[in-house]
């Protein structure tokens, strides 16, 4: 157990715990990035519609949790938690916010993604620390390009909502980075 532990919290570690350890970064990174991106579609650029699928999720778990609780249906802090009202947004309109928003989340989430990595995940050193870090960002670039072109193309000609959009742009960005980190920009 003590060998496991000193895998976890150490850089040498077995390709089984640095995939978890990786997981874990990830996590985190996409914790941040989801966050930020949902705040910046609810308040900012909105990008959110009415039928998106946070929205009708977050409705329904509103109501169930009524049902379940009726004393939480007259809570005011379950329903400001919960209820989002969003207004109705052109296609246009949504495109456009999902690529800003996308943009602005791009930069935060990357910068933690590449500290967890470099300092817990991945050994630095197989390039100069200005090469890790320019490598790191054109992988993230690539992903970013890749994954963002997915979501906007599901958005525009497979009309799905924001969030559906958005579950495929991580799943393809997950993908698209670690195999290019653990084999491009760290040493393994």
């Amino acid at each position: 157990m003590k060998a496991l532990f000193k895998q976890f919290v150490g850089r040498d570690a077995h390709p089984f715990v640095q995939f978890l350890k990786y997981g874990i970064a990830g996590v985190v990174a996409t914790v941040v990035d989801v966050g930020i991106f949902y705040f910046l579609s609810l308040v900012i650029f909105p990008a959110i519609a009415p039928d998106d699928t946070l929205i009708v999720a977050a409705n329904a778990l509103y109501e169930w949790g009524g049902r379940l609780c009726g004393e939480l249906r007259g809570s005011s802090w379950f329903y400001d938690l919960l209820h989002f009202e969003v207004e109705p947004l052109s296609k246009s309109f949504r495109e456009r916010n999902f690529l800003i928003n996308k943009c602005i989340v791009f930069a935060v989430s990357n910068m933690v993604a590449y500290l967890l990595n470099m300092l817990w995940v991945f050994q630095p050193g197989k390039h100069t620390r200005r090469k890790e870090v320019a490598l790191f960002y054109a992988v993230a670039i690539s992903s970013f390009v890749v994954g963002t072109g997915l979501g906007w193309a599901l958005i525009h000609f497979l009309h799905m909502d924001t969030t559906q959009a958005r579950i495929a742009d991580i799943v393809a960005a997950v993908m698209i980075n670690f195999f290019c980190r653990k084999h491009l920009v760290f040493k393994g």
